[in-house]
């Protein structure tokens, strides 16, 4: 004879958001519901407000932090301009004691400002004589490309 294993559960009462607003404001018909039952319901009805008030601020902040990085980025992107520069010497390891894969040149490059002479960033193994871009910035020295401002 097989015995059937009964797993008796205590009853929950699930109730919803809905039925909780209900309770909360005083609209629940239910004449078995207690003030403590009430409190309960403004407890939910109040975290659940909390969570959505919390949501809707951590949206604005966010848009408006990415309007001001935006903003800066394309005010840097203004001040940041490619031009052509040519190796003059061969490239050298960052840091040869540490493996380092960066690699640096001398190079020239004509701006407005004047020629401009300096080391810029290159892949590894340029030869002497490459022509690659470098970002500069008003002044004629190399800073980092300018951004997308998209």
């Amino acid at each position: 004879m097989s015995a059937v294993a009964a797993t008796h559960r205590r009853p929950t009462s699930r109730t919803s958001l809905r039925g909780h607003l209900r309770r909360a404001v005083g609209r629940d018909r239910n004449p078995l519901c207690r003030p403590l039952d009430r409190a309960y319901s403004r407890l939910v009805a109040g975290a659940a407000l909390m969570v959505l008030v919390t949501l809707v601020l951590a949206a604005v902040t966010a848009l408006v932090v990415y309007r001001a990085e935006a903003d800066d980025a394309a005010q840097a992107a203004r001040h940041r301009h490619v031009v052509t520069a040519v190796t003059t010497g061969p490239a050298l390891s960052d840091d040869p004691r540490a493996g380092s894969a960066r690699e640096h040149a001398p190079a020239r490059w004509t701006y407005p400002v004047g020629p401009g002479t300096g080391s810029i960033p290159v892949p590894d193994g340029t030869a002497t004589g490459t022509a690659l871009p470098v970002g500069l910035n008003d002044a004629g020295h190399p800073v980092g490309a300018p951004g997308r401002t998209d």
